[in-house]
């Protein structure tokens, strides 16, 4: 090993421990959310294979919350990134190449493309993953990874297991983890020759099945790191694999990526935080609170069911007497002969069961269950989808930023990651030249996505509504609007396939015939009319010989074209 590497394993180490220690408070929120909420999810101890399997439920009593963070979770994947039908479209930033047939060709070609590598990738069932994270803890974590077969693979992360450190925009730009593979695993993956010497024994005596603890860390390169280098060292993003096993720190793999290869969504992030709050943590009270009810409401039920009693000597120990239809004979006249609860537990079910449904409410608003059921809670007969989104548009508007911050994390980074492996892979047919310098962006027509432009498609409606209503009257109103303008901001608002709206071009050359035909049926009806008035002019001469004075016979030739 030599002073390089020796340098570059301890600034690994110093900096995995900085970003536990900045951690640790999250650590200790996160927990108390997954015992409460999501017991299978997070990473709080260091603990074996073979006891990631024990059960870590034993604090739920009522699964309200568990529930409504899975409706929650499949709300966002089947109204964001839903796998049935296309939910981004790739735009040009240049408006003069929007309107080109072969570029708006090529575009929904590449759209295509990456949604089929998406469906064929494990990108689907990832994403989903990543919801169910980032409504329970706030934070989310994917590394994106090429793959031969499926373009990408996503490994997804949960929490507790990573640290995340952001750049100066608050944007997330570090990932360290720490994980444990099998000697098997590593040799197979990093190759015997790169191990350490622990390693390498051991795989030679066959415990395949060892753990070796591993460090995973994605980072900016500094520049004076990339001094000097070639190739994967000299990309913006270091990758190291570091081998932390019997004390032999040892780098197993260094490599890079052109762009920051790690999906990191946060709900909302508060002031210069790293990590996001979450639905999970704001519903933690009423979650706590739902459990001592349910606790309470079993004890109470057990108090009136099966109270505690107390009675003569000899049925202690003959439980059987105390069961429907035991019988045990004794003699009333003594004293104490008689059997009465200790105790009486007299409460009213009615009240507990309402504060519990009263719970179970906050905590379904809390995960926004009542947004995602509406289309199937709703009586939808004779209801448009459009009328479902602006009855609840003020519900829609109040995820808007979670919803922005969600596609500007996640959804727009692996779109535009899974683009340029496809470019790179010379997958996609050549690119139009018109497009050669243009910039390609990502726009998103879920779901979702369309029922928050619906808002402002209402706003519209309105406007029109009231132009409309004022035109009758005053009719120099209609000046002020732009027919053109209004039908596409409309169909940007309905995220229409631009495949459907014809070309400024198309639009100008069919206008343009337009007028001429209109031209020639009123040159045609113009020489009708004339041929008319002759005929009458020269019926009117015979019926009435007599001679008309000059400038009657002027006015005539005049009219007639002679």
């Amino acid at each position: 090993m030599d002073d390089n590497e020796k340098s570059l394993n301890a600034y690994l180490r110093r900096r995995w421990e900085s970003l536990k220690t900045e951690r640790s408070q999250w650590m200790k929120v996160w927990e108390d959310i997954s015992r409460h909420l999501a017991p299978d999810m997070g990473r709080f101890r260091q603990e074996s294979k073979a006891e990631a399997g024990r059960r870590r439920d034993k604090a739920i009593l009522d699964n309200t919350a568990t529930r409504a963070m899975r409706t929650l979770a499949a709300g966002l994947h089947a109204g964001l990134s839903s796998p049935s039908q296309p939910w981004l479209e790739f735009r040009v930033s240049d408006p003069n190449l929007r309107d080109q047939p072969e570029v708006k060709t090529w575009l929904v070609l590449a759209r295509d493309a990456v949604l089929e590598v998406f469906a064929r990738s494990n990108a689907y069932r990832a994403i989903h993953t990543l919801y169910e994270e980032l409504s329970v803890f706030g934070t989310a974590c994917a590394v994106i990874a090429e793959d031969f077969d499926t373009v990408i693979h996503l490994h997804v992360l949960t929490a507790g297991s990573y640290a995340i450190a952001t750049d100066s925009r608050g944007q997330v730009n570090t990932l360290f983890r720490e994980f444990s593979m099998t000697v098997e695993q590593v040799v197979d993956t990093f190759g015997e020759e790169n191990c350490s010497d622990h390693v390498r024994n051991q795989y030679r005596m066959r415990n395949y099945d060892l753990e070796v603890v591993l460090l995973h860390a994605i980072e900016p390169r500094r520049p004076q790191d990339r001094k000097g280098r070639v190739g994967a060292h000299a990309l913006p993003w270091r990758e190291v694999y570091l081998e932390m096993s019997q004390g032999q720190d040892r780098v197993l793999r260094e490599s890079g990526y052109a762009r920051f290869n790690v999906l990191a969504p946060r709900w909302i992030v508060n002031g210069e935080n790293v990590y996001g709050t979450s639905p999970g943590r704001e519903a933690l009270g009423d979650v706590k609170s739902l459990q001592h009810l349910q606790l309470r409401k079993s004890q109470a039920v057990d108090y009136q069911t099966k109270p505690p009693v107390q009675g003569p000597a000899n049925l202690k120990g003959n439980n059987t007497a105390l069961l429907p239809g035991g019988y045990s004979p004794i003699d009333a006249a003594g004293p104490g002969g008689e059997v009465k609860t200790v105790f009486e537990v007299r409460l009213d079910l009615a009240d507990l069961t309402a504060d519990i449904q009263d719970t179970r409410g906050r905590i379904s608003r809390t995960f926004y269950e009542d947004l995602f059921r509406m289309v199937t809670d709703l009586d939808r007969s004779g209801i448009t989808a459009r009328q479902i989104a602006e009855q609840h548009s003020e519900k829609m508007m109040l995820m808007g930023p979670v919803l922005e911050r969600v596609q500007n994390e996640c959804l727009a980074p692996l779109a535009e990651m899974a683009f340029e492996m496809l470019l790179a892979a010379d997958v996609l047919p050549t690119p139009p030249e018109a497009l050669q310098d243009g910039q390609i962006t990502v726009e998103f027509v879920s779901i979702l996505a369309q029922a928050q432009r619906q808002a402002g498609a209402g706003a519209v409606d309105r406007w029109l509504a009231t132009i409309g209503s004022l035109a009758p009257i005053m009719p120099e109103t209609l000046d002020k609007v732009d027919p053109d303008a209004v039908v596409d901001e409309y169909a940007q608002m309905l995220a229409i396939n631009p495949r459907l709206i014809r070309s400024g071009e198309e639009l100008d050359g069919i206008r343009t015939a337009r007028a001429q035909q209109a031209q020639q049926v009123q040159q045609a009806e113009q020489q009708a009319q004339s041929a008319d008035t002759a005929k009458d002019i020269a019926t009117a001469q015979a019926v009435a010989p007599e001679q008309t004075n000059t400038a009657q016979q002027l006015d005539i030739a005049r009219f007639l074209g002679g």
